[in-house]
Formats: structure tokens, C-alpha cells, sequence
């Protein structure tokens, strides 16, 4: 069987972990449905707690299958191209930022040259690709889809701010995301340190790498956090927990175009960050507070103003959910991922 004469689409994931770009390619599949026109083939590289929901959209290829074409979720992955015939069709689905492009291995980085398309999630991935000499006519920019969460309610509101040990009447302010140095949880506890004198509790929301965490922990005991700040670890979805925040904080170092400020938005928290990759876009638009990287003081600011001005928190949302209904709507997204999937599809070479 030839390339484009049928069969299936290969959807490559290198994992099933609760991250946003797992997140971005479960609701890309969701969204597309039947609409998409052609079967799914679905191989994961490596396991989490949505593998099941990914093979839901199909199998793996079977010996000897030939896929129609390839679309691969994320840079890391892209090694898997190199297995297949150059008449394959293929698309990767860029999430990482300049710093990881160029610390790619060979293998990816092969599996990149050899892609027809790039997706790109920013304007800031595809000027990374083109600095690395990528061809103009090969990208495009794909703003990941961020699919809107119902209300969780005032029950599941209070419930999480329980479980997060915030008193009532009590601030908070949550940070969301693996908690490591890219994260910047490290500077999420400078934040916490400055607050000291406030009447907040601090919450994060994500798994803890293990040697990372006892880091975070021993900077907590140094600068006594002890009982201020509450590690919730990783969860099924943020969304209570979004709910139940006065504000969000991203610290992080690198992002290229975070999700959680836009799903924060959508339940009504607004977001204070560092102007960093795709937050910087973000902060263009007023959808989120940001502050020059790495001024810690001046990101504690921020997150002052919008515990303390409603209205300044009000129009922060409302201007995140403009960004969210002209950029990352599923509305908004769908449409441009299906045309590329038909220029994919009709691209058997």
C-alpha cells in the first residue's frame, strides 16, 4: 500500500503524562472526532496516566502497515520519522522552546529535517525554527487549543481551597505545573517569601520531581514557609483548583506558549507571570500581568495589585478570554488544524 492511497494517520506521542502538550493533542484528537475523515493509528513512546485515553483513538500500526502520513506531538519525538519511506507525508507539532531546539539530539533533529510541515504553537518556536535555518514555506503557527472547562461550582471551589489548607476569608495564590527550575517554583517560594506579611496561603499544583523537591523544601524551611505553602501534587484537572484562586502566579524561566493562565481565565483568576516566551504575548495583550524575568519584586507587585483591585483582576480576565476566543478557541484552532491535516493527507509525494 502507497502512502495516500488510504490507511491510516499515525498520531505519535512520546508520553501520557499530564503535561500540557498531552493535554493540547488529547483535545485536538477530542475535537476533530469523525470530522477528521480518516482512521487514527496512535502510538505512545512511553507510558502515564492518559495512555488509555490515548489509545482510545486507535492502535498502533501492525507489522507491515504503512501509514498515510505521520503526525508527531512534540520535537523530542521526532526521531521516529527517520524509520519511515521519504513518500510518507509528516508533520511535528513543535511545543519547546529555542533552548530545547537547540539541545536536541541527532535523531530528532533528523526526524526534523525530514518533516514536510512544522507546526509551530508560537510565533516565538517558529522564529526559533527559522534561526536554525528551517525553510519559511515548512511552518506554520498552530496556537495550542484550550477547550472550555465547565464551571466546577462553589462546592468544588470550597472543597479545594480545604484541601489546600487556606482558611476562610484567606487569599490565595497558586502556582500550577511540574514543579522544577523551567517552572521557576524555585522563585514561586522568593514570591511566597515576600508575601510573608500578608494574609495569604500559597498552593502549587504538580508533581514534584523528587530532587528537585527536596530543594523546594529545604528553601520552604530556610525561609519559613513551613505551613504557608501547600504542594498539592499532581491531580487529575486544575480546574477546581484554578477556581479557587485569588490569583495565578507563573514564574517560570521558559514557556513557550503556556496553557494555565488562558484555562485560570476561562474559570475567572487572573494571572500574574514573568514576561518570558509566550507569556510575554500574553502580557502584549493585558490577558496577563507580567513582570520583566527574574525581578521577583516586581512580579509580587503584580500579584498585589490583583489580590487588591477587582477591577484591574476583572479586566485581566476579561482580556484573557478575548486572547482565548481569537487564538485558542477550539473555534478558533480546529479549522486551521484541519486544513493542514488535508495538506498533509493530500500529500503523499
Amino acid at each position: 500500500m502507497r502512502p495516500g492511497d488510504g490507511g491510516r494517520l499515525l498520531v505519535v506521542a512520546p508520553h501520557a503524562t499530564r503535561t500540557g502538550s498531552t493535554q493540547v493533542l488529547c483535545d485536538l484528537l477530542a475535537g476533530l472526532g469523525p470530522g477528521l475523515g480518516t482512521p487514527l493509528a496512535v502510538r505512545v513512546l512511553s507510558g502515564g496516566p492518559r495512555l488509555h485515553e490515548l489509545r482510545g483513538h486507535g492502535s498502533d500500526l501492525r507489522p507491515g502497515e504503512v501509514p498515510r502520513a505521520v503526525l508527531v506531538n512534540g520535537s523530542l519525538a521526532a526521531h521516529v520519522l527517520t524509520a519511515f519511506a521519504a513518500d510518507v507525508p509528516s508533520a511535528v507539532y513543535v511545543h519547546e522552546a529555542g533552548e530545547v531546539l537547540d539541545g536536541l539530539p541527532g535523531p530528532a533533529r533528523r526526524g526534523l529535517a525530514v518533516a514536510d510541515r512544522l507546526w509551530c504553537v508560537s510565533e516565538e518556536v517558529e522564529a526559533a525554527l527559522r534561526a536554525q535555518g528551517v525553510e519559511p514555506s515548512r511552518t506554520t503557527v498552530l496556537p495550542p487549543v484550550v477547550s472550555p472547562a465547565s464551571d466546577p461550582g462553589p462546592e468544588a471551589r470550597a472543597a479545594a481551597r480545604r484541601a489546600m489548607g487556606v482558611r476562610d476569608g484567606q487569599r490565595l495564590v497558586l502556582g500550577c505545573g511540574e514543579a522544577s527550575a523551567r517552572k521557576g517554583t524555585d522563585l514561586f517560594l522568593e514570591v511566597a517569601a515576600r508575601l510573608a506579611d500578608d494574609d495569604v496561603h500559597l498552593a502549587w499544583v504538580g508533581r514534584r520531581l523528587r530532587a528537585f523537591a527536596r530543594r523546594l523544601d529545604l528553601d520552604g524551611a530556610r525561609t519559613g514557609l513551613d505551613g504557608r505553602v501547600t504542594w498539592v501534587g499532581e491531580v487529575p484537572s486544575p480546574a477546581a483548583h484554578l477556581a479557587a484562586a485569588d490569583v495565578l502566579v507563573l514564574p517560570s524561566r521558559h514557556d513557550p506558549q503556556p496553557l494555565v493562565p488562558v484555562e485560570a481565565a476561562l474559570v475567572g483568576t487572573p494571572a500574574a507571570a514573568f514576561a518570558v516566551g509566550g507569556l510575554r504575548d500574553l502580557g502584549g495583550a493585558g490577558a496577563v500581568r507580567c513582570a520583566p524575568f527574574p525581578d521577583v519584586p516586581a512580579l509580587t507587585r503584580h500579584v498585589r495589585d490583583l489580590l487588591a483591585d477587582g477591577e484591574v483582576a476583572s479586566a485581566t480576565v476579561d482580556r484573557a478570554r478575548r486572547w482565548w476566543a481569537e487564538r485558542q478557541a477550539p473555534e478558533a484552532v480546529l479549522p486551521a488544524v484541519q486544513r493542514e491535516l488535508g495538506i498533509l493527507l493530500g500529500g503523499a509525494r
